[in-house]
């Protein structure tokens, strides 16, 4: 009977820490979506295969809950790279994230840095650049 308290007890104490862990601040007032800003790549760089591409930007928001960098070949829709990034209650993150190109063919991707804050509001950049064997 205690073993079984103790379990009870211990399972109440992680629900509670686990939901308190990433709640949403959902906030009516808030009409805001988050800015986003790519810094680096610039719109129609061109990479060699082998090459590191630095993806950096600024994200700013009244409370941010997530970023997510990707990168898509525009031409088969393939994920070439995706990473999401916690950012919960930041109100402005530096994005620093480096990518080696990894292709099989000569192609365009689209680089896509979208963020999410705690009212459920969206915003995004694309930019395009050139991928070369």
């Amino acid at each position: 009977m205690k073993n079984k308290l103790l379990f009870a007890s211990m399972m109440l104490f992680l629900s509670i820490v686990l939901f308190q862990s990433c709640h949403k601040h959902s906030d009516d007032t808030d009409t805001d979506p988050p800015v986003v800003t790519i810094s680096s790549p610039t719109d129609n760089q061109a990479f060699q295969n082998g090459s590191i591409m630095n993806i950096s930007g600024l994200v700013t928001d009244h409370s941010m809950h997530a970023i997510i960098v990707t990168i898509t070949d525009t031409g088969t829709n393939s994920v070439l790279y995706s990473k999401e990034i916690e950012a919960h209650d930041l109100t402005s993150y530096n994005l620093n994230e480096t990518w080696t190109v990894a292709i099989t063919a000569n192609t365009t991707a689209n680089v896509k840095i979208s963020a999410e804050d705690h009212s459920n509001l969206f915003g995004e950049k694309n930019i395009l650049v050139q991928l070369k064997l």
